[in-house]
């Protein structure tokens, strides 16, 4: 028993020793874009769905938690940021293949993710972030 203790605790400080940026979110909202408005029209919230973000040294890919399921992303462009605005931004691609914009809003406080549904309209996914570490 002693031994798969010792083990876990080294296993998650290895883990945790690669990763460069962590975030855990506690809000998450859905939209919808409205080409007629054009503008973001907002569609659903969850105010109980805390998540995290684990990115790697390089940032070149980040990990996913929520309560139901984990899912890995590849950074698939350079990281473009913005020090003025704390706005960091890039494409990402899921681990079954989905692609997203991305963009790390520090002064706003929330991480989004735009994609493009089946039916080829546009939709949002933001994360309120609770802590960046």
């Amino acid at each position: 028993m002693k031994k798969l203790i010792l083990i876990l605790l080294l296993s998650a400080t290895g883990a945790s020793a690669f990763a460069q940026l962590h975030i855990t979110t506690s809000v998450r909202e859905d939209y919808l874009w409205s080409e007629e408005k054009n503008e973001w029209i907002f569609d659903t919230q969850n105010k109980n769905e805390a998540t995290f973000f684990d990115f790697n040294k390089d940032m070149t890919m980040f990990k996913h938690t929520t309560p139901t399921m984990t899912s890995s992303y590849l950074i698939k462009s350079e990281v473009t940021m913005d020090k003025e605005k704390k706005k960091y931004e890039f494409d990402v691609m899921s681990d079954v293949g989905n692609k997203y914009h991305a963009i790390i809003d520090v002064t706003n406080n929330n991480i989004r993710f735009v994609g493009t549904s089946s039916d080829g309209g546009s939709f949002m996914v933001r994360h309120q972030i609770k802590r960046i570490w």
